[in-house]
Formats: structure tokens, sequence, C-alpha cells
């Protein structure tokens, strides 16, 4: 069940095994506890792409009732088993129309989607439909400004498109308007390793002309991206560095607006 989630784009918590994926993991976590101080605990939320279900599972500690959904149906059937609760529910999403009722929703989040989205604009329509009035929704989508040229199409083959802070603002003013975008901010070490990881990858989009990359397993790319780590970090590959987990937490991400190490861009957005 664990590999048909953990392929790269959904994280299974206990099956991190390398430094990258454990930041990549916390720098979505710091996502989650931060909405989890923000939604009054009166909220009935709504997650769409809720992965693993680790995410929901916290959100339901914070809010009155939580509902999941995600378009991947062994996702689905591993949250519900680890995680369902009395507010907390997994649903299967056919990823086009919300399954639910206008103005049912105070809140709805989506955490590393749009970027998958053909319709953008459909997929934020919908979201508003099941909002309530003055219900919120928040968005966290990659900063293309650090992964990408001026002008080049994703490397990463899941992403339909990426969006800059102000490319971000415009498609969701064209529905809500209320918007305030910021960036999610790394130290210094982190930004830097995701720098040189979005470098290497745009590297090996511009030589595989043949798109072969997409042939290769998320086991390869897996052992790749550890290799490329334990290369980046020769110099000082102590014991303490290999205890990554250990090394970072969530409290070494912050929100701001400032864009110098903004990693995720973070929307948040009122339906009035």
């Amino acid at each position: 069940m664990v590999k048909k989630i953990a392929n790269g784009e959904r994280v299974v918590p206990e099956n991190i095994k390398t430094r990258y994926e454990y930041m990549l993991y916390i720098r979505h976590l710091f996502a989650y506890e931060t909405v989890c101080q923000m939604l009054p605990a009166e909220f009935t939320v709504l997650e769409i792409g809720c992965g693993e279900g680790y995410g929901a599972n916290l959100l339901a500690k914070y809010s009155k009732e939580v509902i999941a959904i995600d378009n991947n149906s062994f996702a689905i059937q591993h949250a519900t088993k680890k995680y369902s609760s009395n507010n907390l529910k997994f649903l299967s999403y056919d990823g086009n129309k919300l399954p639910f009722d206008n103005n049912r929703f105070d809140a709805v989040i989506s955490f590393q989607v749009i970027e998958h989205i053909e319709d953008d604009i459909k997929f934020i329509s919908e979201v508003y439909r099941v909002l309530k009035d003055k219900g919120k929704l928040i968005f966290t989508t990659p900063n293309k400004k650090y992964r990408l040229k001026p002008g080049q199409k994703p490397w990463y083959q899941f992403h339909i498109r990426e969006y800059d802070k102000d490319e971000f603002e415009d498609l969701l003013e064209t529905i809500f308007n209320k918007v305030k975008v910021s960036y999610i901010n790394a130290p210094l070490e982190i930004y830097n390793t995701e720098l040189k990881l979005a470098k290497l990858a745009s590297l090996v989009q511009t030589c595989d002309l043949l798109n072969l990359r997409k042939l290769i397993s998320y086991n390869m790319k897996r052992k790749v991206i550890q290799m490329f780590s334990f290369i980046n970090n020769l110099k000082d590959y102590s014991q303490k560095e290999r205890n990554f987990k250990n090394k970072y937490n969530t409290k070494d991400f912050f929100i701001s607006n400032d864009e110098t190490r903004g990693l995720d861009l973070f929307a948040i957005c009122e339906k009035i």
C-alpha cells in the first residue's frame, strides 16, 4: 500500500529515508501547523489533496470537522485505516466537481496541489462555491522564481504550471476579492539545497530531449537525490549530519513578504 502512495508526490512520514525527504516533509508540516493556529476551533474544514493523511489528522485536532479528499484511492484507503476519527473523514475524489453542496465549509485548504490542475480557474471556482460567506481558502504552491528560468516549462513531470507571486495573485483575484500571498521561507542551508536541486533538475531537462527521465522509477530518482545530498554535504558529513531528523524541524520555516528564501507561495483568500 505504502509503495503505491509514496511515489514522490505524497509523503508517508514513516517511509522517509533521506535528509531531503525529511526537509520536504517538515516544510509541508509547517504549513499545516500554521493553519491550525489560524483557524477557529468551530470551523468545518475541507482539505483537497490530502495525500497520506498526516496533515488532515493534525487539522482534526484543532477543528470541529475535517473532510479530506484525494484522487489516489490507495492514499484514501491508507488514511482511513490510519487516521479516521469522529471528526475526520477521508473520501476519494475524481479531480473534477467537488462532491459537496454550496456554502458547505468554513475553510478549504489545498497544499501543493494547484500546480497539478489543468484548469486552475475552474478549480478555484469550485472551491469558492463550497465555501461559506466569509470562508477562507488557503493554498500553498512552489515559488517558480527559484525553480525556473523565464519562459521555462516546469521540469517536474507532474506539474502543469508553476507561479510566481504576481501570477498567483492575479489568478486568485479572478475569483476572490480579498487575496493575500506571502512566502514560506526556509533557513539558508535548506533553501540552498532546494536551489541546487532545482538547477540540477533544470539541467537534466535541457539535456533530456527525448524525455527519457519519465521512464526512471521513483526509487531510482530517490537514490540520485540521496547521492547528490551526500556529495553536496561531503565536507561536513559527520554523524550529526547523517542524523538529519535531529537537525531540522518546522520552527526553521517562517512566513514573510520577503522572497529572499521563499520556497513556497502561501495564499489566504476570503469569500466576501
